[in-house]
């Protein structure tokens, strides 16, 4: 494969388009896409939300408890991960934590639409 690449540097534009091609077909994109999305918003944990919260006088010490408590479900996600996917496989694992997210994030919007 290397070797293809190596002898044809046209073929670069091609192999992007056709893997572009096979991510829009594959079964889980709308799902992929959806989660892809959802982390450009304020819930990614990073510099704008962090200000946000500066600004609305949210204490550094919790902010910094809520990054490390995220770091270590993250950790614990990673292993979970590994462990899930050899017993249900990618498609069905990474679904179900799609939805998974969604229902522990149903509570938030349900308190941001009443207030």
């Amino acid at each position: 494969l290397l070797a293809d690449h190596e002898a044809d540097p046209s073929n670069d534009g091609k192999s992007v388009v056709n893997s572009v091609k096979e991510y829009l077909q594959h079964p889980v994109f709308l799902a992929s896409l959806s989660f892809c999305m959802l982390f450009m918003t304020v819930l990614d944990n990073g510099t704008l939300i962090t200000s946000y919260l500066t600004w609305r006088s949210v204490n550094a010490s919790i902010l910094g408890i809520q990054r490390g408590m995220g770091a270590v479900v993250g950790l614990a996600g990673t292993f979970a991960f590994m462990h899930l996917t050899s017993k249900g496989g990618v498609e069905k694992v990474g679904l179900a934590s799609i939805w998974l997210f969604a229902l522990t994030m149903a509570p938030s919007v349900v308190i941001l639409l009443l207030f």
